[in-house]
């Protein structure tokens, strides 16, 4: 079984740098790009404590996907330097991750937002649940700083939407 840890060690690291790499591209002035598929095409849960589950029947992305990058961009217009630190913890069945949104404001604010992600995998090594727990308040204090903490989830994503993506 330590090849299946060693394994998940390696998706999560992979899904890490994929955000990495768009918030070092950002910060050096360069177009940020997604390099592979949003969702990995097998159905999978998604559960936040304030959601509950959700069917993904397209499943998960675990990195950067199109969608991170539009949001990323929300981000960056007030933080320029918006990214991402974590702490990967696998197991046989899959790895937590803690995360650790950070960056300093266009006003000097200094950020930091933590986050802990819980995947779990299938035998072929498919993300068939995501689980995310978060300080709601740090989350609400960064997205009021940014102006849009007002907003109901259906605006949020329209916003999230219609932000260039890597293509546009």
């Amino acid at each position: 079984m330590p090849e299946r840890i060693e394994r998940h060690r390696q998706m999560a690291e992979a899904g890490i740098r994929e955000h990495q790499a768009l918030s070092e591209a950002n910060i050096a002035g360069h177009k940020p790009v997604i390099a592979r598929a949003s969702t990995s095409g097998v159905p999978a849960t998604y559960f936040t404590p304030q959601g509950g589950e959700q069917q993904r029947p397209e499943g998960i992305s675990w990195g950067g996907s199109e969608k991170t990058l539009k949001e990323l961009q929300i981000f960056w217009k007030r933080i320029p330097d918006f990214r991402i630190e974590a702490k990967i913890y696998p197991s046989e069945t899959g790895w937590a991750q803690v995360l650790h949104w950070i960056g300093t404001g266009d006003d000097g604010a200094d950020w930091n937002v933590q986050e802990i992600d819980v995947f779990t995998t299938d035998d072929a090594f498919n993300v068939t649940r995501m689980e995310i727990y978060s300080d709601l308040q740090q989350w609400k204090d960064l997205l009021d700083y940014l102006g849009v903490g007002e907003m109901t989830g259906a605006a949020y994503y329209e916003l999230i939407q219609s932000q260039p993506g890597s293509g546009d």
